[in-house]
């Protein structure tokens, strides 16, 4: 034979076993994420492959596609909320290129208090598209860490601390974090209420000393700065989204009907009935750190 023609045939050879030898590794069962890649056209069963670098969603389709689909099909998955981001090299580079995806995928767990169910997984290894169509089967490439799910209330019913009641709050919020930085506090307020709503509740009832369309910079009175040693930089600031957890980003309901048919990420389908709520973030700055300590001694410092 010819050493052209081996070489060839080493080369088809190659090819036939990219397209359809399997990844090797170890079936898991992922049930709860079945639903979530589910592709839009008739199809097998679905499997998980878990490699050692990798998980593949793997399933056969049960008709013919176009060349395309596999661009359409990461496409819809983009629509409905499996919120794919590029992994790259360091933006001060001089050139910065890709090394690979992140992933996020979530879905309503419980109503009351609203709880979401999310998977997170992170690949830096392999820059290329993580859908590949190799027909009749379709994968997803998605990184190890979409083995365990995390849970997170979006809308809790009580504060995650206790706070000194002079804290100037929007009425009927509920603190869902907060933390220390040097003499920097941050808590972070859920209410069930338009970000309209928040930042013209503290214009109305506070001395301002400046404002834009998502905080409101001000001077607390007296009977408020005292009980609260007196920070020296007071501002509220409301946020587009309610919850994130790199690279998770769970809009508040007025952010994500906004979004355009264009803007990604997008709010996972899952969350469409997400209340009408807002996170706001109360920021205070003091003298020193020791006497943000002495104000909020129960808050973490970070």
């Amino acid at each position: 034979m010819p050493r052209v023609a081996k070489i060839a045939l080493v080369i088809l050879g190659a090819a036939i076993g990219w397209l359809y030898f399997p990844p090797i590794g170890t079936k898991v069962e992922l049930p709860d994420l079945e639903p979530l890649l589910e592709p839009p056209v008739s199809h097998g069963k679905p499997v998980f492959i878990m490699t050692a670098d990798h998980v593949y969603y793997r399933v056969r389709l049960n008709e013919p596609v176009a060349p395309t689909f596999g661009s359409d099909y990461f496409e819809e998955l983009l629509r409905r909320g499996i919120q794919f981001k590029e992994v790259t090299t360091s933006p001060h580079r001089l050139i910065q290129r890709r090394t690979g995806w992140a992933v996020a995928m979530a879905r309503e767990k419980e109503k009351e208090p609203y709880t979401i169910e999310y998977w997170t997984a992170r690949d830096g290894k392999t820059p290329w598209r993580p859908v590949q169509l190799r027909w009749p089967w379709l994968y997803v490439r998605l990184g190890r860490g979409i083995l365990e799910s995390k849970t997170a209330v979006l809308l809790p019913e009580k504060d995650a601390v206790a706070l000194n009641p002079s804290v100037p709050r929007y009425p009927g919020s509920i603190l869902r974090n907060a933390f220390r930085t040097r003499e920097f506090v941050q808590l972070r307020f859920v209410a069930r209420a338009q970000r309209k709503e928040i930042l013209r509740y503290y214009a109305a009832h506070f001395e301002v000393q400046s404002a834009d369309a998502l905080s409101v910079w001000f001077t607390l009175p007296a009977e408020i700065a005292i009980p609260l040693s007196r920070p020296d930089n007071v501002h509220v600031g409301v946020w587009s989204y309610i919850y994130g957890d790199e690279p998770l980003v769970v809009y508040s309901a007025e952010d994500a009907a906004a979004l355009e048919s264009n803007m990604y990420p997008r709010q996972p389908v899952s969350l469409a009935e997400l209340p009408d709520a807002s996170l706001y973030v109360l920021h205070l700055r003091y003298p020193s750190e020791a006497e943000a300590k002495h104000v909020f001694p129960s808050l973490p410092s970070i």
